[in-house]
């Protein structure tokens, strides 16, 4: 049994200042996984000497052990940044008047909705492999980025409401780039890489060389999945600056008494 002095009235507070480590840590841990992971792929021969899809190099064990495992810690991440990157916008939001506000409202609202959706095809991504479930993962692929996409744009246009009181202002034009950038990328990538499949249909990947009758469709689509994923990372790594001064306490737990409290 729990002494008596713990059955009395308790409070937990939760405060952290260091929250720039988390957009921080997304960006190193999704590098170190691509890199990792397209050398591990490499050596076992799971990929051809040609560059290959993203999904690709985390499709066969023991490789797809690791790279499900991060991008597993990488979801999380993403997750927590979307509610935390909700919560500074808010409290502007509550807190101030500004002719914008109704606007600024209601895009963190679709940009919180798309995050979490982003993160729930994320997870559907980093757990189903290329080879046993290809439709599954390329579903979960197609969604996440769409889902990105949608909470890139509604966030630069937060981000331009909300400055000065958050942000810089060097960081709005950066955004909104990266935002048109990763359209552009995502565009060419889903567009190649249905040239590739209709043309060529569904090979296995490790026989892919560049001298493929469909090489070049699949070269473009595979370096403009890359890239767009290096620009979705990049800009949850932009979060770093606006959350360098945050401080975020989360509701405090309480103990409600059941009987008489001494």
């Amino acid at each position: 049994m729990l002494p008596a002095e713990s059955r009395r009235s308790w409070l937990v507070k939760i405060k952290w200042k260091s929250w720039i480590a988390l957009p921080t840590l997304l960006g190193a841990l999704w590098f170190l996984t691509l890199i990792v992971c397209f050398a591990w792929s490499k050596s076992y021969a799971h990929v051809g000497p040609g560059f290959p899809y993203i999904s690709d190099i985390g499709a066969h064990p023991p490789e797809s052990c690791l790279f499900s495992l991060m991008c597993n810690m990488m979801t999380l991440l993403v997750g927590v940044i979307v509610y935390i990157r909700y919560r500074l916008v808010r409290f502007v939001c509550d807190r101030a008047t500004f002719e914008e506000k109704p606007t600024t409202v209601k895009m963190s609202k679709i940009s919180v909705v798309a995050g979490f959706l982003a993160v729930a095809f994320l997870l559907i991504y980093s757990n189903f492999q290329k080879i046993y479930m290809p439709v599954a993962q390329a579903m979960g692929t197609l969604g996440a980025i769409i889902c990105l996409l949608v909470y890139q744009w509604s966030d630069s246009v937060v981000s331009l409401h909300v400055y000065p009181a958050v942000g810089s202002k060097r960081m709005i034009p950066v955004r909104f780039g990266i935002a048109f950038l990763c359209s552009i990328t995502f565009i060419l990538a889903l567009t190649y890489s249905l040239m590739t499949y209709l043309n060529f249909g569904l090979i296995d990947w490790r026989h892919w060389s560049k001298y493929s009758s469909e090489y070049a469709s699949h070269l473009v689509a595979a370096v403009a999945e890359w890239i767009t994923s290096i620009l979705a990372v990049s800009y949850f790594i932009s979060f770093a600056q606006e959350f360098k001064h945050l401080e975020f306490a989360e509701p405090p737990i309480g103990e409600k008494c059941i009987s008489h409290c001494p």
